[in-house]
C-alpha cells in the first residue's frame, strides 16, 4: 500500500507539470491537463490513505488510547509541529474567507471549474499532497526517488523549450521560433518560477555523488543535468525569476561552506562554471530563419536589467497600490441599484477576512481608474498582495506563518547538519531546500504563482517536515544479493468497520471525481472538436458539439460564454426577425446561465449587452433591459474604457444620441489620453455616430477623421463618405 501512496505523488510530481495537449485537442491545453491531473491524483491519495488505514488493523491497547488523542500528541512531540500548524492556518483562514465570500461558487470552484484557480479545491489537492507526502515518506530512498523525478521532468521541460526556441514544437499546427518559450506550461514565466525550485534540488542531490566517480566526469555529467533547465531560465527572459535564481545560487554556495565546509564549494562552483558555458553555447545558437542569433534578445534583456525592472515595477507598483485601496476601502457595486450583485456584507470585517478565493480579479477593478487597469489585472504580481485582497489579513498571517516555519525547520537542520548529526548527502539536500526557500521567496515579490509551482511548493515544505524525523544516518546501503529476507510479519485482521468506511469514502470520491474533474476535462476535449468545425466552415456541427460540452459541464463558463457568442453572431446576421429574436434570446440564456453560477463575470455581462442591445432593435419594449446589462457592466468596471464604450455604444444603437454622447465623453477620458490606437479610434468613431445622430454634423466629421488619424479603419471611413460624400483618403 505504502507504494502505491508514493507511486501517487512521485505521478503528480512528474505529470502536473509535463502534462499537455495538442492545441486542438482540447481547450486550455496547456493548463486544464495540470488541473486534471492534480485533482484526480489528490483524490486518488485520499482513496488510498484511506484504505491504508482500513487494512492496517485496530489498536487494542488501552494505553495508546483513542486516534485522535494519539494524534494530537504525536503533532505536539513532532520537530516540525510549527509547518503543520502553519498549513492548518492556511486551512482556517481559506475556510473563513470563504464564509464570508459574496459568491460561494467562485471560492469553492474556482472562477470557470477545471482551469487553474486560487479556489478552494485547488487548495485541498495541495494540502492532500502536503500531508500525505509529510506522514508517509520516511526513508533516503524515497526522498532520493522524489528529487530524481523532479530531476527528470525539469529536464523534459528544459528540453521541450529548448526545441520551442528552434521552431520544434509536435504540439502546435504551425510551429515557429519563440523568442520566449513557454515549454509545457504555455507561458514563460511559470517555466521558470518551476525550474527556479528544481535546479537547485537537482545539484544538491547530484552532488552526492562526488565520490563515486572521477572529478571531471561528475562535473560533467552535474553540469549535463542543470544545462537544459538553466537554458530555459535564460529564454524566459523572466528578469524577476533571474534575481530569484540568483539569490538561491548565492545561498546554495554560502550555506554548503557554512554546513558541510569550503572544500565541498570548489566542486558546486565548478558544476556551475561548465553548465554555464554549456548554456551560453546554446542560447548563442542561430535560430533558423531569423537573422539575429538567439541569444542577442537575451543579452538586451540582461544589459537593460536595471532600468528595466525599474520599469516592470511600476506597473507592478501601480497594482499593488490599487490592491491597496481596495483592501483599505472596501469599494462594491451599489446592489440596491443592481440588484442582481450580490451585497458584500459585513464590510468592516474585509480587511480581515477578504473578499473571497478567486475573488481578487473581480475586487481590484473596483477601484475605478487606474494605469494597469485596461488590462484588468487578476492577480496581484505579489504573493501576499494578492493574499491579503482574497483571504484578508488572517490569510496573509497564515501564509507569512506558513513560510516562517519552514525556513525555522530549515535552520533547525541545517544547524544540526552543520553538527554532524546527518550524512554529507543529506546536508546536501537541506542546502538544496534552503536555496529554494530564499530563491521562491525572492521570485515571489513580483511572481504570480500557477499550479506546477505551487503543487511542488507545498510538496517541498511537506519533504522539509518529514526530513525532520528521519534518521538518515541508521540507513545502510546493502546490496540486493546480500539483503537479509525480512520476516513476515502476521497479517492484521481487517475490521470489516473499517474497510466499509475507505469504500464509502472511495464511492464519494468517484462521485465527487466524475462531475468535478472529469466531466471539465472532457467538455475541454469536445469545445476543441467544436472549435476545429468551426474553423473548417462547419457551423451546425460546431452548434452542436459547443451544446454537446455545455451539457457534459453545465458549470464551465467559458462554454457557456463560447455558445453564447456564436449565437449572438448568428443572430446579429440573421435577417428573418422570428427566426433573429430566437437565436439572440437562446444566446441571452447561456449568459444567464453563467451569471446565475457567478453573478459578478464581467463578460458575461458584456454578451448579455450586446445581445440585449441586438433584441431591443427588433423589440423596442427590450430597450430598458439592453440599457440595464451595460449598465451593470460599467458598475462592475468602473475605471475601463471599454464598459464605457459598450454603454455609449448600446445608446447610440438605440438612438438614444443625448446618453450616448455623455457616456462617450467619460470613456473617452478613460481611454483617449496617452491611449493605443485601439481603444481611442473606437471611441472617436462612436463620439462621431452620436453627433451625427444629434444632427451636429461638423463636429461628427471631426470625431470621425479622429478615429481615422487614430488608425485608419472602414467604419470611420465609411461614415466620413457619408458624411462628406468623398473619400477620407
Amino acid at each position: 500500500m505504502r507504494n502505491a501512496i508514493e507511486a501517487g505523488w512521485l505521478l503528480a510530481a512528474a505529470l502536473i507539470p509535463l502534462a499537455v495537449t495538442h492545441e486542438d485537442f482540447m481547450l486550455g491545453a496547456t493548463e486544464m491537463p495540470k488541473v486534471f491531473v492534480l485533482r484526480t491524483t489528490a483524490l486518488y491519495l485520499v482513496v488510498m490513505v484511506t484504505l491504508e488505514w482500513a487494512l492496517s488493523g485496530p489498536r487494542t491497547t488501552k494505553e495508546e488510547g483513542a486516534l485522535p488523542g494519539r494524534l494530537w500528541g504525536a503533532l505536539l512531540h513532532h520537530p516540525a509541529r510549527l509547518v503543520y500548524f502553519g498549513a492548518g492556518a492556511v486551512v482556517v483562514a481559506s475556510l473563513v474567507s470563504v464564509a464570508f465570500a459574496p459568491v460561494k461558487s467562485i471560492a469553492i470552484w474556482g472562477i470557470d471549474p477545471g482551469w487553474d484557480t486560487y479556489a478552494l479545491f485547488n487548495l485541498a489537492s495541495y494540502l492532500v499532497l502536503f500531508a500525505v507526502v509529510a506522514t508517509h515518506l520516511r526513508t533516503g530512498a524515497q526522498l532520493r526517488r522524489l528529487v530524481w523525478v523532479l530531476t527528470a521532468t525539469s529536464i523534459v521541460i528544459g528540453l521541450y523549450a529548448f526545441g520551442q526556441r528552434f521552431g520544434f514544437d509536435p504540439l502546435k499546427n504551425d510551429p515557429a521560433p519563440a523568442l520566449r518559450p513557454g515549454s509545457t506550461f504555455g507561458n514563460p514565466i511559470p517555466v521558470s518560477s518551476y525550474l527556479l525550485m528544481t535546479l537547485p534540488l537537482t545539484v544538491a542531490l547530484f552532488m552526492s555523488y562526488r565520490d563515486r566517480m572521477s572529478a571531471l566526469t561528475h562535473i560533467w555529467i552535474g553540469a549535463a543535468l542543470i544545462a537544459l533547465q538553466a537554458t530555459a531560465i535564460v529564454f524566459s527572459l523572466a528578469r524577476g525569476t533571474w534575481l530569484g535564481v540568483g539569490v538561491a545560487e548565492i545561498a546554495f554556495v554560502i550555506l554548503l561552506a557554512w554546513v558541510v565546509g569550503p572544500r565541498h564549494v570548489v566542486r558546486r562552483l565548478a558544476i556551475a562554471v561548465v553548465a554555464g558555458a554549456v548554456t551560453v553555447v546554446m542560447i548563442a545558437l542561430p535560430v533558423v530563419g531569423s537573422a539575429r542569433p538567439a541569444g542577442a534578445a537575451v543579452v538586451e534583456r540582461f544589459g537593460t536589467i536595471a532600468p528595466a525592472i525599474g520599469g516592470g515595477l511600476n506597473n507592478r507598483f501601480t497594482i499593488w497600490t490599487t490592491a491597496k485601496d481596495v483592501y483599505l476601502k472596501v469599494p462594491w457595486v451599489d446592489t440596491e441599484r443592481f440588484p442582481e450583485i450580490p451585497d458584500l456584507g459585513f464590510r468592516p470585517l474585509r480587511p480581515i477576512v477578504g473578499y473571497g478565493p478567486d475573488m481578487f480579479g473581480y475586487a481590484y477593478p473596483l477601484a475605478g481608474e487606474s494605469t494597469y487597469t485596461s488590462e484588468l489585472a487578476g492577480h496581484g504580481h505579489n504573493f501576499f498582495v494578492h493574499t491579503a485582497l482574497e483571504l484578508g489579513l488572517l490569510g496573509v498571517m497564515a501564509y507569512a506563518g506558513l513560510i516562517g516555519a519552514v525556513g525555522w525547520s530549515l535552520y533547525r537542520m541545517l544547524r544540526a547538519a552543520r553538527g554532524g548529526r546527518y550524512p554529507t548527502w543529506f546536508a546536501y539536500v537541506l542546502v538544496g531546500l534552503a536555496s529554494v526557500f530564499f530563491g521562491r521567496i525572492v521570485e515571489q515579490i513580483t511572481g504570480r504563482a500557477q499550479v506546477s509551482d505551487l503543487t511542488l511548493s507545498w510538496m517541498l515544505a511537506a519533504v522539509v517536515v518529514a526530513m525532520s524525523v528521519m534518521r538518515p544516518d541508521q540507513e545502510q546501503e546493502v546490496p540486493a544479493a546480500r539483503a537479509p529476507r525480512p520476516r513476515r510479519r502476521p497479517r492484521a485482521r481487517v475490521n470489516g468497520l473499517r474497510l466499509g468506511a475507505a469504500a464509502a469514502v472511495a464511492s464519494a470520491v468517484l462521485v465527487l471525481w466524475l462531475p468535478a474533474v472529469f466531466a471539465h476535462a472532457n467538455a475541454a476535449i469536445t469545445a476543441a472538436d467544436a472549435r476545429s468545425a468551426g474553423q473548417a466552415g462547419q457551423g451546425e456541427r460546431a452548434f452542436d458539439l459547443l451544446t454537446e460540452a455545455r451539457d457534459l459541464a453545465p458549470s464551465a463558463s467559458t462554454i457557456h460564454l463560447g455558445l453564447g457568442q456564436g449565437l449572438l453572431d448568428a443572430g446579429s446576421r440573421q435577417e428573418d426577425p422570428e427566426q433573429k429574436v430566437g437565436l439572440l434570446e437562446q444566446a441571452y440564456q447561456e449568459a444567464q446561465a453563467v451569471l446565475e453560477r457567478n453573478p459578478l463575470n464581467q463578460r458575461a455581462w458584456q454578451l448579455a449587452g450586446e445581445v440585449q442591445r441586438e433584441l431591443a432593435r427588433v423589440r423596442p419594449e427590450r430597450t430598458d433591459e439592453a440599457i440595464h446589462d451595460n449598465q451593470v457592466r460599467v458598475a462592475l468596471l468602473p475605471g475601463f474604457w471599454q464598459a464605457r464604450a459598450g454603454l455609449a455604444w448600446a445608446y447610440v444603437e438605440l438612438e438614444l444620441f443625448e446618453d450616448g454622447l455623455a457616456a462617450v465623453a467619460v470613456a473617452k477620458e478613460l481611454a483617449v489620453s496617452g491611449s493605443a490606437g485601439s481603444a481611442a479610434h473606437f471611441v472617436h468613431y462612436l463620439e462621431a455616430l452620436a453627433l451625427q445622430g444629434l444632427g451636429r454634423r461638423a463636429e461628427a466629421i471631426a470625431a470621425a477623421r479622429r478615429s481615422m488619424a487614430a488608425r485608419p479603419n472602414t467604419a470611420a471611413e465609411a461614415l466620413l463618405q457619408e458624411l462628406t460624400g468623398q473619400s477620407s483618403s
